[in-house]
């Protein structure tokens, strides 16, 4: 399981929810136990090969991958990569273009001093970072909140949302879309029940990947 641009998807304990499942959540470069990593590390193709090496030495067998969001790019880049290692994909809100990034595109586009402040914010006021999202309260939901906010530092954030930005927008990634499908990979993709809202509450387009 690959998470998003922010947070260890292990917060909600997936393993005890999936009883007689091997569940694996590696961190990422820059994230976690990882997250004194030179953030000018972060780049998919090295985080396609960390996931790789995870699975090598860890795993030791063909898995399903499960990516969110960010998570669900780099497994594909994953298996694209070493096909001989995955199973098929499970991808949750996947970023396959720069239509699928938009929360990306706009951190990538703020100064070092403007997103030191909204991160800052966020950190502040995980309820309220939530509730800008949409997202009904709870002590269990804010506890998360906090947790993923601060898996990870703002520097990692930044590069990972740099990132998706250039490499996304390459017309080489989709092109590691067509290999996994032309593979017979097989491929699930799933949407959120806000899959059509952006936070601003401007309509968005789902994903744009096309067999």
């Amino acid at each position: 399981m690959i998470r998003g641009l922010m947070g260890s998807i292990d917060y909600f304990s997936p393993d005890e929810r999936m009883p007689g499942v091997s569940v694996h959540t590696p961190d990422l470069i820059g994230y976690g136990s990882r997250a004194d990593s030179d953030a000018r590390s972060i780049t998919f193709d090295n985080q396609a090969a960390s996931v790789i090496r995870y699975m090598e030495e860890q795993v030791g067998e063909p898995s399903w991958l499960l990516g969110h969001s960010v998570g669900g790019a780099i497994a594909m880049l994953v298996a694209a990569t070493a096909p001989n290692l995955v199973r098929g994909l499970i991808s949750v809100e996947g970023n396959f273009t720069l239509n699928d990034a938009f929360w990306c595109r706009k951190i990538a586009a703020l100064t070092d001093e403007a997103w030191s402040a909204e991160h800052q914010r966020m950190l502040d006021d995980p309820a309220a970072w939530l509730q800008n999202r949409g997202v009904t309260l709870s002590p269990q939901r804010i506890a998360w909140a906090s947790d993923i906010l601060h898996n990870q530092p703002r520097s990692t954030i930044a590069a990972t949302a740099r990132a998706v930005v250039k490499e996304t927008g390459a017309p080489t990634f989709l092109q590691h879309v067509h290999t996994v499908i032309a593979n017979g990979t097989p491929i699930h993709l799933l949407a959120g029940e806000r899959k059509g809202q952006r936070p601003d509450g401007m309509s968005r387009s789902g994903s744009s990947l096309r067999p």
